[in-house]
């Protein structure tokens, strides 16, 4: 019988080669990067079993059980896909944690609080808030100040197939629709190849159709920093993303943000669509069905 992993099969199964040098436990993390703010691919490759515990006793209390979450996740996965036929996705999974982190910070809370329009805040933090302190919900787009304009893109990926799809929407101060976009993907190498994509075409619609100061809002983290450095990167990613900034910088200004899935839900349900209806397309001044309800949820979040 081999001793190589029988999920990658390119290293001698270990504990820490299951949790941290995997392809699946690579893939895992990098999708759960485009929710929480995750350490960087270099601290957990540097990890060995002795560095470990001093390691997440540095983290905080939040990213901490945050990793140790997705260790037991990448576990339980692994331990699915090599002892039974069950085949858990990447997405799945993504939802999984999602949801029970969120349940592990409303019963941490304690308490139900209400806002001033009588809604229940979602709670994003194991840390408890100090007696009198407001709790605010953090789920909402935020529109771009007066005179900019806003484009929020998205990516998503199905490894099993390699088919992706690509999701934009440009909004006004006030929230209002300039532009959707949705483009079908044959053929990809990764997640993070997708979201490159999508910061790419988003650019290029902003520039021929609404050329005006621009804040790219997109909820990988990586990406943000690799074009806020501008680094020159041989790889095809890079090409990409070069791309991208020279398509940015023939606007009158703009600059590139993070933000967090929750409020990037309408360039996420347009990715979605895309990869799920394998079409393209580009509409001004309208949305699709999928995604009105979500455009008017963040209109109705605005502050008064």
């Amino acid at each position: 019988m081999s001793s190589y992993c029988e999920v990658c099969g390119v290293e001698t199964e270990s504990t820490m080669h299951a949790l941290i040098r995997c392809s699946h436990a690579t893939a895992l993390r990098q999708r759960m990067r485009h929710e929480w703010n995750l350490p960087d691919e270099e601290q957990f490759n540097l990890l060995t079993p002795e560095k470990l515990l001093d390691w997440f006793l540095n983290l905080g209390i939040d990213v901490g059980a945050q990793v140790l979450l997705l260790f037991w996740r990448t576990w339980y996965v692994r331990n699915k896909l090599t002892h039974t036929t069950d085949k858990l996705s990447i997405e799945g999974s993504t939802r999984f944690l999602g949801k029970y982190w969120l349940e592990l910070c409303n019963v941490r809370q304690q308490k139900s609080s209400f806002d001033s329009k009588g809604k229940e805040p979602v709670l994003d933090s194991l840390i408890t808030k100090k007696e009198g302190m407001p709790m605010v919900a953090d789920t909402s787009w935020e529109p771009p100040p007066a005179g900019w304009l806003k484009l929020n893109v998205d990516g998503s990926f199905l490894p099993e197939s390699e088919e992706g799809g690509i999701g934009m929407v440009i909004r006004d101060q006030k929230g209002a629709v300039l532009l959707t976009a949705w483009k079908y993907i044959r053929k990809g190498r990764d997640a993070e190849e997708m979201e490159a994509l999508a910061c790419r075409e988003g650019l290029q619609l902003a520039l021929d159709w609404c050329k005006q100061s621009l804040i790219l809002e997109t909820d990988c983290r990586s990406l943000v920093g690799t074009l806020k450095k501008r680094e020159r990167n041989r790889s095809q990613l890079g090409f990409i993303l070069e791309e991208a900034l020279k398509l940015g910088d023939q606007l009158p200004e703009w600059k590139i943000i993070h933000t967090k899935r929750k409020r990037n839900g309408v360039a996420h349900e347009l990715a979605q669509l895309a990869r799920r209806t394998r079409h393209s397309a580009v509409w001004h001044f309208v949305a699709p069905t999928v995604v009105e309800q979500l455009i008017a949820q963040d209109c109705n979040s605005f502050p008064e």
